[in-house]
């Protein structure tokens, strides 16, 4: 070969466009990646985002769940409640009420109430809690001869599950209840939901939802069974559309904003024993002293939240089934 002296040998050429390339690729490597013309992260054929694999589990979690606790492994004690957020879950048993509000107070003589409140009338026992109709005492400044029980709770609750374990009472006159409510009283309009037994036929239930003072999705089913005669599992689900009522884990009724308005104001949970007026719907009082309402579970799960509830601690002896709900509808 003829040498060349302006390039050298052809070793040397050879030598010189190797190191060019080698200094080329670095270049590209080294400065190309922060000049991308797409800011988009890249993305993993599996469709993780690598520029954020490290952090955006973590991130999400903080968002959905800020407050959330992990739920504790012991057992629960009786009449313990055990919070997470706002969720809540209350296991009634022989200590004395704690969180919540046991009602003493005289009943409007205008109205549909035929009994007081009192607290001697709510007891917590191994049994759970019971709400009794007993007599009162002469020296009650009252036109009622008769009191209930009443519990309600602290706080106001939203969107989400309620549920609770219940035997009500059966007795002509009474009414047993499970809802929530707020009203005028505490500068709220009047929303509610209700799971309610009248006393004169305990073989029926009743649903009702209130707003703004005015009933939408009004429901009574004939159960397959006695519900004084047992424990069972009532609760409904509260979206801004829509209520679904169950029982025993099965829905049963349910109302939405297409054809009704349901509730949207924060309100406390209430369960109660009283005797009425209304001796059409609940029958004339001729139930004895010492009927009784009981309870033992209630609990609140948030939208958005997890933890234990009634459900999960509770199996009825005689549940509902499937074609008992389809043929109620």
């Amino acid at each position: 070969m003829k040498k060349n002296p302006q390039y050298g040998r052809p070793q040397d050429d050879v030598i010189v466009l190797a190191v060019l390339v080698v200094i080329c690729t670095l270049g590209i490597f080294l400065v190309g990646e922060p000049h991308r013309s797409d800011p988009s992260p890249r993305a993993d054929t599996d469709g993780v985002d690598t520029a954020r694999r490290d952090v955006a589990p973590v991130s999400v979690a903080i968002a959905l769940k800020p407050d959330l606790k992990a739920p504790m492994a012991r057992p629960l004690g009786p009449s313990e409640t055990l919070t997470s957020g706002s969720s809540f879950i209350t296991v009634f048993g022989d200590r004395e009420l704690q969180t919540w509000l046991v009602a003493d107070r005289t009943s409007p003589t205008i109205g549909f109430w035929r009994s007081d409140f009192r607290r001697a009338q709510a007891h917590a026992d191994a049994n759970g809690l019971r709400l009794s109709m007993g007599r009162q005492t002469d020296e009650a400044d009252t036109p009622y001869p008769w009191a209930g029980g009443e519990v309600r709770s602290t706080q106001k609750y939203g969107y989400g599950r309620y549920d609770v374990v219940m035997k009500p009472a059966r007795g002509s006159g009474l009414v047993s209840a499970f809802f929530t409510y707020t009203g005028p009283e505490s500068g709220d309009p009047h929303d509610e939901i209700d799971i309610e037994f009248v006393g004169n036929n305990t073989r029926k239930v009743e649903f009702n939802a209130w707003r703004s003072g005015r009933s939408y999705g009004a429901k009574t089913l004939t159960l397959p069974f006695d519900a004084a005669d047992a424990f069972h599992l009532y609760g409904f689900e509260w979206h801004p559309d829509s209520v679904t009522w169950f029982i025993d884990g099965l829905p049963v009724h349910r109302v939405d904003a297409i054809e009704s308005k349901p509730p949207r104001t924060p309100a406390h949970v209430f369960f109660n024993l009283w005797a009425g007026k209304m001796n059409g719907w609940h029958g004339p009082p001729r139930f004895r002293e010492g009927a009784a309402a009981d309870y033992a579970c209630v609990s609140f799960q948030a939208t958005g939240e997890s933890g234990r509830t009634c459900a999960d601690l509770f199996r009825a002896r005689d549940p509902l089934t499937p074609d008992w709900v389809i043929a109620q509808d």
